[in-house]
């Protein structure tokens, strides 16, 4: 397994880029090759492949499942379905029995060994995904890994997440986390600040890089702040969100405009005593 993922590392080192975003799509590839190489590795072993995974991860997760909703999941026709279906239910990993509204309807459930390998399986990659989060310094969960993957995904901001956002964002303000804060920004983020007047001779800061530079240049020297949030609030009808927080003996209100994939479009700060 090691000469395997030593080779694909070399040959991604060897490929030529063709447009700006080949080495993220490289590292999308290679982050997902890297992620499923020991789960793949064990279901190898046990006789299964990736799309007996997926099924198994999926019914795990919704036990009585019908197969029609379990296609739709997937994202997959009836017909890729059936092989991978059918070798599952022979091998007695799932069962199967008819829904009792609808008799043509077949419901999917785990067995003890399905689950016992859908478990396995799903662990190999969790502890690659903990060892990630580990080296970036991150939490594998709560509202700082819950915001990550929210922008990531590009999910829609709601109350909920909203509250996750706050949490996430006072938390990375407290450690000065710089990269963390400007990971949730579009890039053309436009910020609003007289603090930003002072250090830039604007008030405005445009762009999420520019954003960052600025943001290192006023706080880059400080490692960690005592950032009190006092409340905050979300107008669901123009996706805004207000809080109002203290450092210190400065109190300031902070409204963030977000897209609807969940990233910060505009923000802007007012300061007081």
């Amino acid at each position: 397994m090691a000469k395997t993922s030593q080779a694909a590392g070399l040959h991604r080192a060897s490929l030529a880029k063709l447009h700006e975003l080949d080495t993220a799509l490289e590292l999308m590839y290679y982050g997902w090759r890297g992620m499923t190489l020991e789960a793949d590795a064990y279901l190898a072993k046990q006789g299964l492949s990736r799309p007996h995974h997926r099924i198994l991860y999926v019914v795990a997760r919704r036990p009585d499942i019908a197969i029609g909703a379990l296609i739709e999941i997937l994202g997959i026709s009836k017909q890729a379905l059936n092989r991978p279906l059918n070798l599952l239910l022979e091998r007695k990993l799932l069962t199967s029995k008819r829904a009792p509204e609808q008799h043509r309807s077949k419901l999917l459930r785990l067995t003890e060994a399905g689950r016992r390998i859908e478990q396995r399986a799903s662990d190999h990659e969790r502890q690659v995904l903990r060892e990630a989060f580990a080296r970036a310094a991150l939490p594998p969960s709560g509202p700082q890994a819950e915001g990550r993957i929210r922008v990531v995904s590009g999910q829609a901001m709601d109350r909920a997440a909203a509250a996750s956002f706050v949490a996430a964002w006072c938390a990375n303000w407290r450690k000065v986390d710089i990269d963390a804060v400007v990971a949730h920004f579009a890039d053309d983020a436009q910020m609003r600040s007289p603090l930003a007047l002072t250090l830039t001779g604007s008030p405005t800061v445009t762009g999420a890089e520019n954003i960052r530079a600025y943001w290192r240049k006023a706080y880059g020297h400080i490692e960690s702040a005592d950032l009190k949030i006092l409340d905050w609030s979300w107008d669901e009808a123009i996706a805004r969100l207000t809080v109002w927080w203290q450092l210190g003996d400065t109190r300031a209100s902070e409204f963030m405009d977000f897209d609807d994939a969940g990233r910060v479009v505009r923000s802007e700060a007012f300061y007081g005593k």
